[in-house]
C-alpha cells in the first residue's frame, strides 16, 4: 500500500470548455450524460448550476471516468478508463436531447464524442443552419469528424482549434500520405512556423478560421482574407457573420501571435488548451474582435498553467481591450496572404 492524495474534478475537454464559457459568457447549454450513481451526483455538483439542466441520467450505467495516477513530479504513471456509457453510444443507445440546437448561435464539440452522437449533431446543425466550432483533444482522433462525415463536416465546421499534432491528423483526413510533413522540434520556432504555415495552406480551404495552439510559443491564426481580425468580430447580434450553408472563401491570411508572457516553472499544462479555447470562444460570442479574444485567451491559458485552475478573473486584461485591437501590439507576424488557396492534390513534402 502506498500513501497518496486524491483529487476529484469534473473534467474532459467539453466539460472544461463549458465551465469556462458558463463563467464568462453565461448562456451555455452543456449536453452530456451521466450514470445513475454516486459519481454522477458528484459530477453534477462540481459543474456550475446553469450547466446542469441538459445533462441526461442513464439508469443502469456507471458515469464515465478516468483515474490518473501520477508520481511526486506530476508525471502520469497509469490511467484507468471506464467509458461504458460512451461505448454504449457507439452501439446505438443515445437518449440525449438535441432539438434546442435551433436556438444556438454556435455548437461546440470535441473528438471524444461517439460517431453516432456526432452524426446527430451534424443533422440538427445542418437542419437549423447553425455553425460548428471544433476543439480537437487527441492527435490520434483529431480527424475523426472528417474521416467519417465528409463533405458535411467541412461544410458545417467553420472554426477549429488544434495543436500542432492534431492539425497533422486533420490534414491527413483529406490528403492521406500525399502530404508528408516531418515532425518538427517545437522548440525551434522558425521551423515550426514554416511547417504550420505549409500545412495550413493545404487545409485552409475547408474552414473560415483555424487557430493553431503552439503552447508557450503562441497561436497561428488562419482566417479569411476579407476579414479584419483586429476590428471585426465573428458574431454580430449573436449571429455568425459567415453563412454556414455556403462554402468558405478561398483567400486566406495566416498570422503568428507569439505568447506575450512565457511562463517558467509551471505546475502542469493540463487544461491549458481547454482554457484557451473556452475563453477564445467566449470572447468571440461576446462580439469582441478576434485579436481581443486571442489576448484574453492568452491570459487565461497562462493562469491555467501557473495555478492548475481554470481561469476566472480577467479584470486587468479587460483594461487592455483597446490595445488588443492595435495591429502590432502582440508583435505578431504575417506569415502568408493570398487571393486564393486551392486544394489540388499532389506529392508534397517539408523538411
Amino acid at each position: 500500500m502506498y500513501k497518496g492524495k486524491s483529487i476529484q474534478s469534473a473534467g474532459g475537454s467539453g466539460t472544461n470548455i463549458a465551465k469556462t464559457m458558463c463563467k464568462l459568457f453565461g448562456e451555455v447549454k452543456f449536453i452530456s450524460a451521466i450514470g445513475d450513481d454516486l459519481m454522477g451526483e458528484i459530477l453534477l455538483k462540481l459543474l456550475p448550476e446553469p450547466s446542469r439542466c441538459n445533462i441526461t441520467k442513464w439508469p443502469g450505467y456507471s458515469t464515465s471516468s478516468c483515474t490518473v495516477i501520477v508520481d511526486q513530479t506530476g508525471d502520469c504513471k497509469c490511467m484507468l478508463r471506464d467509458m461504458e456509457m460512451q461505448d454504449q453510444c457507439e452501439t446505438g443507445y443515445y437518449d440525449i436531447e438535441f432539438n434546442h440546437i435551433y436556438k444556438a448561435s454556435v455548437v461546440i464539440f470535441d473528438d471524444n464524442l461517439p460517431l453516432k452522437i456526432m452524426e446527430r449533431i451534424f443533422f440538427f446543425a445542418s437542419r437549423f443552419k447553425v455553425p460548428i466550432f471544433y476543439e480537437p483533444t487527441d492527435l490520434k482522433t483529431a480527424g475523426k469528424p472528417f474521416y467519417n462525415f465528409l463533405p458535411l463536416s467541412t461544410k458545417l465546421i467553420r472554426l477549429v482549434t488544434p495543436n500542432y499534432d492534431e492539425l497533422q491528423d486533420i490534414v491527413k483526413s483529406e490528403w492521406g500520405e500525399l502530404l508528408i510533413v516531418d515532425r518538427e522540434d517545437l522548440n525551434n520556432v522558425e521551423e515550426t512556423l514554416a511547417s504550420v504555415t505549409y500545412t495550413l495552406i493545404h487545409i485552409a480551404h475547408r474552414f473560415d478560421c483555424i487557430a493553431v495552439n503552439l503552447g508557450q510559443t503562441g497561436i497561428v491564426l488562419c482566417i479569411n482574407s476579407s476579414f479584419n481580425p483586429y476590428t471585426q468580430s465573428l458574431f454580430v447580434n449573436q449571429k455568425y457573420i459567415f453563412d454556414p450553408t455556403e462554402r468558405t472563401e478561398l483567400s486566406k491570411q495566416i498570422i503568428f501571435f507569439p505568447t506575450p508572457n512565457m511562463v517558467k516553472g509551471f505546475v502542469s499544462d493540463s487544461g491549458v488548451g481547454d482554457s484557451f479555447a473556452g475563453v477564445f470562444f467566449s470572447g468571440l460570442l461576446k462580439e469582441y474582435t478576434v485579436t481581443q479574444s486571442i489576448g484574453l485567451a492568452f491570459h487565461a491559458a497562462g493562469q491555467a498553467v501557473e495555478t492548475f485552475e481554470i481561469w476566472e478573473d480577467c479584470e486587468v486584461w479587460k483594461r487592455k481591450m483597446d490595445d488588443f485591437k492595435k495591429e502590432g501590439y502582440f508583435n505578431e507576424k504575417l506569415m502568408f496572404k493570398s487571393q486564393q488557396i486551392g486544394n489540388t492534390h499532389g506529392q508534397c513534402s517539408i523538411n
